[in-house]
């Protein structure tokens, strides 16, 4: 018995120096731990920021412009004055003065033109009606962009026959009552007229105030009814009177009144003249005049005494007694 608890004891006791002995060497607990020294690094010194200096060059900016070309584009007429012009069209507007545009312009045949330059459009006149001529834009035209006109361009240009004038010639309403030739009409391409004569009342001049009247062109609108009287007068005689006619030329033709209605008696009277229209038209040329026939005229004499008035006949210049 003594023998098994001393052996035990000394199992035990190995044990126990076993255990004591791993602990030594393996696992004896460090409660503060060592601090590691520190390892020195060795580092290389920064180098010197250098301080350059890189000068900075101020250069304009330079923008090559863009240079629109500069090319016609046909033509059109005006008529819608009193000149004849051909306007002229381009892309660009024209860097010249109005003088100096007619000389980069030749016509055959040859005719002297006035230019007006507005941008991009250039009017000429100067043209005939019923003439043809050939226009040429000469090349090297400046536009107002830099650029030139590369060539030379042609073109035909042309009016026509010019529109129908119809007009009475001169200014004055007065028309004998004896000896009278007739009323002039100046016309231009027109062949045959349409006239209407009609009486005014003696009343109805005082209320207004007879003129030489008013001509329309072809195409015109023209109101007349208060001027002329329109719905007060009656009319005494209407019908078609051939006219002689040159192309495009003005053509001045004596109506002889007298023959076509008689003798006019005196008094007041409004004779409107037409363009004779044919089927579907509209507007025609035309004009009206207001006419006083008559064999007196008066003649006043004024003085510190008073004012003479004299009654004479247009056909003998003798005086009238007892007139009314």
């Amino acid at each position: 018995m003594n023998k098994q608890v001393g052996l035990i004891a000394a199992i035990i006791g190995l044990i126990c120096l076993a255990w004591g002995a791993g602990f030594y060497l393996f696992g004896k607990d460090d409660p503060a731990p060592r601090a590691l020294k520190p390892v020195p690094v060795t580092m290389d010194a920064p180098e010197k920021e250098v301080a350059t200096s890189v000068p900075i060059i101020e250069q304009d900016v330079v923008t090559t412009p863009t240079i629109r070309p500069i090319r016609f584009q046909g033509w059109e007429p005006d008529m819608s004055g009193s000149l004849t012009k051909a306007c002229l069209n381009f892309s660009t507007a024209v860097d010249l003065e109005d003088t100096r545009f007619t000389d980069y312009i030749v016509t055959k045949p040859d005719v002297k033109l006035a230019a007006s330059v507005a941008g991009r459009n250039v009017c000429l006149s100067g043209f005939d009606f019923g003439t043809e001529y050939e226009l040429t834009v000469k090349s090297g035209l400046p536009a107002m962009s830099g650029a030139k006109l590369p060539e030379d361009r042609t073109i035909a240009v042309s009016f026509g026959d010019k529109p129908s004038v119809l007009r009475f010639a001169g200014d004055g309403i007065i028309l004998p009552r004896i000896g009278a030739q007739g009323l002039p009409i100046e016309t231009i391409n027109v062949d045959e007229v349409t006239l209407d004569i009609s009486a005014v009342g003696d009343r109805i001049i005082a209320r207004r105030a007879p003129q030489s009247g008013q001509a329309a062109a072809e195409g015109e609108r023209n109101y007349t009814y208060s001027n002329a009287a329109t719905e007060v007068r009656e009319s005494v005689w209407t019908g078609s009177v051939s006219v002689k006619s040159k192309p495009n030329k003005v053509v001045t033709t004596v109506v002889p009144i007298a023959d076509i209605i008689g003798d006019l008696q005196p008094g007041a009277y409004v004779i409107t003249a037409e363009r004779k229209r044919g089927h579907n038209e509209d507007r025609p040329a035309r004009a009206w005049r207001w006419v006083i026939v008559t064999d007196i005229a008066i003649t006043s004499y004024q003085s510190d005494d008073g004012l003479d008035i004299t009654l004479r006949s247009l056909d003998s210049a003798k005086t009238v007694a007892g007139a009314r």
